[in-house]
């Protein structure tokens, strides 16, 4: 696992399309990378987290593992990498994230680091095959 770079764009992008059905692109990547409040964590060309400091909480922007390298491990890890930051950088103590609402094995990996729902968000993803509502999640660290 290392530190997200912007070298990595291309590889974030090709990740993405595999997990997700959505228009993101490897700029978008780039335009995130290229900002120093946002970081995240990488392993190989399997799965990575992105995320994005503001004030005194951290928001899981896009995550994603590969599909045939699902239930290994991966995502935990990846996961776990953010809240490991999260609880030795003394500004920031709150995680937040969105998830589909169709997307219960996400949720379940959440809900087992304790992060809690706090709302939703109607018609929040559009993907290219349909409109999906978002849960709003948030992990407390202090």
């Amino acid at each position: 696992m290392h530190n997200l770079k912007l070298s990595d764009c291309k590889i974030l992008y090709l990740i993405r399309k595999q997990c997700f059905n959505d228009i993101w692109t490897e700029n978008d990547f780039i335009l995130m990378l290229s900002n120093k409040l946002y970081f995240g964590f990488r392993i190989d060309e399997k799965g990575f987290i992105l995320c994005r400091k503001i004030l005194d909480e951290i928001e899981i922007i896009t995550f994603g593992v590969i599909p045939i390298y699902r239930r290994q491990g991966l995502g935990r890890r990846l996961l776990q990498s953010v809240i490991n930051y999260v609880k030795t950088t003394s500004e920031n103590n709150k995680i937040f994230l969105e998830v589909a609402e169709d997307n219960t094995p996400a949720r379940s990996l959440y809900k087992s680091f304790g992060f809690q729902q706090i709302s939703i968000r109607k018609d929040y993803y559009n993907s290219i095959t349909k409109i999906k509502n978002a849960v709003v999640m948030q992990l407390l660290t202090y």
